[in-house]
C-alpha cells in the first residue's frame, strides 16, 4: 500500500492489481453508517488480501439462469441457485483429483469457503478464499469434477 495525493493505492497479488481509494472516503460517507460499514468491510478484505499474496489460486463464481457455477484451477462445479450474480476470490490453489464428487460454497460479501467431497469424504477444505461477491451470498451445493 502506498499513498501518493489524495489516493491510496492497494498493490494486491504478484500481478500487482491495483484499487484506488480516496483518502477522503471516511469524509464522504460520514452521513451513511451503512455505506461506513461497507467501506470497512470491503478495506479489511482489500487488507487480508494483501496480506496473503503468496501461492494463490482465483475462484470465480457465477449465477445466472437458475444454476451456480464455480471454477478454480484444477476444479469447476455446478449446482441450483436462485440468484444472479457473480464473485472473484483468491485462496489456496486446489491439488488435482482424479474423481470428482460434492461441493459446498458457503459465500458471504467478502469470503467464500468452499470445501469438496469424495463419496462423502472431505477431500479438499473447508478452505476459505477472500475477495468481494455481488448478488450470490448464500451455501450452495452442488457437483464438482
Amino acid at each position: 500500500m502506498s499513498t501518493e495525493g489524495n489516493l491510496t493505492y492497494y498493490y494486491l497479488y504478484e500481478v500487482f492489481t491495483i484499487f484506488l481509494v480516496p483518502d477522503n472516503v471516511w469524509d464522504l460517507a460520514a452521513g451513511d453508517p451503512e455505506l461506513l460499514a461497507d467501506i470497512k468491510e470491503v478495506e479489511e478484505a482489500l487488507n487480508n488480501q494483501a496480506s496473503e499474496a503468496i501461492a494463490t489460486a482465483t475462484l470465480k463464481v457465477v449465477a445466472v439462469t437458475g444454476h451456480i457455477t464455480f471454477d478454480v484451477p484444477n476444479v469447476r462445479g455446478t449446482g441450483s441457485c436462485n440468484k444472479k450474480g457473480s464473485g472473484v476470490f483468491k485462496g489456496p490453489q486446489v491439488p488435482k483429483h482424479s474423481k470428482g464428487g460434492e461441493f459446498e460454497l458457503d459465500i458471504d460479501r467478502t469470503k467464500a469457503v468452499l470445501t469438496l467431497k469424495t463419496d462423502g469424504k472431505v477431500v479438499f477444505g473447508p478452505t476459505t478464499y477472500h475477495g468481494a461477491e455481488k448478488g450470490i451470498t448464500g451455501k450452495w451445493t452442488g457437483k464438482w469434477a
